[in-house]
């Protein structure tokens, strides 16, 4: 069969959309299960293509696109890779590969995380525990945001009121959250007794105005979540709530009613908690309408196709386009205002935000940033995270980017159109890493620089002298006899490592690739290595981490895989190799079953005399996968 070299996955989605239709139960929206076989019955080959479709379609309609970096862990950790962050087809080969580790089917292993598959890895993404109802004991005057704990104690309480008597549904873990700042806990960075969690009069305000009405179709969803090693902004200040429809989906009717009763319901709030009020709502439906705009910035209202909408977001705020599925709220009152009119409820700007004149100086005087950002407070906040970064000159970098960003548009889908979003693989955040590289101006290095590569049959965007090395490897090897069928190849991946928002990826310059990550894995357990040189001590006598000969190692790896047994761990006194196998026993499993090492030496060898470095001659870890330009 031949491989195509270019997929319409709007095709795709529109022909699985016309086979996988909803069912209505219970009021909610299911997938009808088992519609489409993505595994040829005679072959048992996935359609990597139509998987990477689907995930995209199943990340917006099931909702996990919420937990994608979790997701993601789970996979690297599956696979055994580190320090990447899986996309596409790389995505859709990892999860095939947990669905192994799962028990699924050979048929049902098909690289998309689907109704079914979703029902069994979101357990393992999160555990919410489980806490006895609280009494309600909530008096009727609101508390004085003076007094921080007794303020949001009053507030989650009477918004856990409205979770008991049916009026919000709850998702992921905002119950227990909202429990623990009633009992005065800690809530990941968040001590109730000492910051005041400013979204929560904004939920209090809905809950009090749906229960007026008996509306009770309001799910509140991701509240407080933590920061990754940058600045705790946002969901992770309290400053921001995520709003799910208990009907499910948001390309139906009632959920856009649902959020006109909520920004109606918002416009009766007290003048002090509507400050700096941002609301994201979904690119999909009668919202945005799946227009080809930017996710995360700020839109004129006029852009939201219900009229609706379009009259009330401007008596508010801003708005931008979000995730799918969630109404997205954000708020950041100031407390100076509450103490000179901590009573006023009819006057819309009585109390305003103290202006910061360097940001609004700044804003009126760079002609990018006032392009892109429609005010000056908007402004700020993104200026404050740069602060928060460690540049101290704020401005210049950030219109530099933006001229960037501008001037590249071919560089923009590398980072799913990702300016200044998410800080893991946003161009605003990644700038500085690539200066610190000596890239000064990465959107025109990935220009000129980044290419699309095919190596047998696999193709993945890399850096120009990767694609010149693995095009002589290649032609080497063919020339030789040789041909591979490689299950996946990714080099370029523009984020950060891992969580850490200060330290670029290995693979972010495009000048490394990572090959059959799933049975190739990346070793760096000592407890792993004590086990393969206890099994290998008769291949590998001075150790795994000193052999770098990859027919020693190939050798090592069957040898493993042959001899590590119920009966030769039976066999095992030492008490640190049986701590480390009862330890690792589930990865040390996987290498019995697949060996540590299934490039062939010969590959290995061409891509070496091609000029690029091999993990597997490291002296600290193996990472049997990678190979990388000098």
């Amino acid at each position: 069969m031949t491989r195509q070299t270019s997929i319409d996955h709007y095709a795709i989605l529109d022909e699985i959309d016309s086979k996988s239709p909803f069912i209505q139960e219970d009021n909610y929206y299911h997938y009808e299960d088992d519609q489409i076989n993505n595994t040829d019955e005679v072959t048992g080959s996935v359609n990597w293509d139509r998987a990477v479709a689907l995930n995209e379609k199943y990340a917006r309609d099931l909702g996990w696109i919420n937990n994608i970096y979790a997701i993601n862990d789970l996979l690297i950790q599956a696979t055994g890779q580190n320090d990447i962050s899986l996309h596409g087809e790389a995505f859709a080969q990892a999860v095939a590969v947990w669905q192994q580790q799962q028990g699924f089917s050979a048929k049902d292993a098909d690289g998309i995380i689907g109704p079914n598959t979703w029902r069994k890895m979101q357990p393992l993404l999160r555990t919410v525990p489980t806490t006895a109802q609280l009494p309600i004991t909530t008096s009727t005057a609101r508390p004085s945001p003076q007094n921080i704990f007794e303020f949001n104690k009053w507030h989650a309480q009477r918004i856990l009121d409205k979770m008991n008597a049916g009026i919000f549904g709850t998702n992921f873990n905002s119950r227990s959250q909202l429990e623990k700042i009633l009992r005065g806990e800690q809530v990941l960075r968040i001590d109730p007794n000492q910051a005041i969690i400013k979204v929560l009069p904004i939920i209090d305000h809905i809950g009090e105005q749906a229960a007026n009405e008996n509306y009770s179709k309001i799910i509140i969803g991701s509240f407080i979540r933590d920061a990754t090693n940058g600045k705790c902004t946002g969901h992770c200040a309290g400053r921001c709530i995520d709003i799910n429809f208990k009907e499910g989906n948001f390309n139906t009717s009632g959920s856009v009613e649902m959020v006109i009763k909520i920004l109606s319901y918002l416009l009766s709030m007290p003048s002090q908690f509507k400050q700096s009020l941002g609301f994201g709502m979904p690119l999909q439906g009668d919202f945005f309408g799946n227009q080809s705009i930017t996710k995360f910035k700020s839109v004129p209202a006029s852009y939201l196709l219900n009229a609706e909408l379009r009259t009330l977001v401007p008596q508010l705020g801003i708005v931008f386009p979000d995730n799918d599925n969630h109404l997205h709220i954000q708020v950041n009152w100031q407390l100076q205002s509450m103490v000179s009119n901590t009573t006023s409820t009819t006057t819309a700007h009585a109390n305003t935000v103290p202006v910061s004149s360097n940001a609004q100086a700044e804003w009126l005087a760079n002609p990018g940033i006032k392009a892109r950002y429609p005010n000056w407070q908007m402004y700020e906040a993104k200026r404050n995270d740069v602060l928060g970064w460690g540049i101290s000159n704020p401005a210049p970098y950030i219109e530099n980017a933006i001229q960037e960003w501008n001037a590249n548009p071919g560089v923009h889908r590398h980072f799913g159109n990702n300016f200044d979003g998410d800080p893991h693989q946003s161009y605003l955040n990644l700038k500085r890493l690539y200066q610190a590289k000596g890239v000064t101006n990465p959107a025109n290095y990935f220009t000129t620089n980044i290419v699309s590569i095919s190596f047998f049959n696999r193709s993945t965007p890399g850096h120009i002298n990767l694609k010149q090395a693995l095009n002589n490897a290649q032609s080497s090897l063919i020339s030789r006899g040789y041909n591979f069928n490689l299950v996946s190849a990714w080099s370029f991946v523009p984020r950060t490592f891992n969580t850490n928002i200060n330290k670029l990826s290995n693979h972010a310059l495009g000048k490394a690739i990572d090959i059959d990550p799933s049975v190739n894995p990346h070793i760096v357990s000592n407890e792993e290595i004590l086990v393969i040189n206890t099994v290998c001590r008769s291949i590998l006598p001075a150790g795994l981490l000193a052999e770098s000969n990859p027919d020693t190692l190939r050798q090592a790896s069957d040898h493993f895989r042959n001899t590590f047994t119920s009966s030769w761990i039976n066999q095992q006194t030492q008490s640190s190799v049986i701590n480390a196998i009862q330890n690792k026993r589930s990865n040390l499993d996987k290498y019995a079953r697949n060996g540590f090492l299934n490039l062939p030496p010969v590959f290995v060898r061409a891509l070496q005399s091609a000029g690029l470095g091999w993990g597997g001659t490291w002296r600290s870890s193996k990472d049997f996968m990678h190979f990388e330009l000098p």
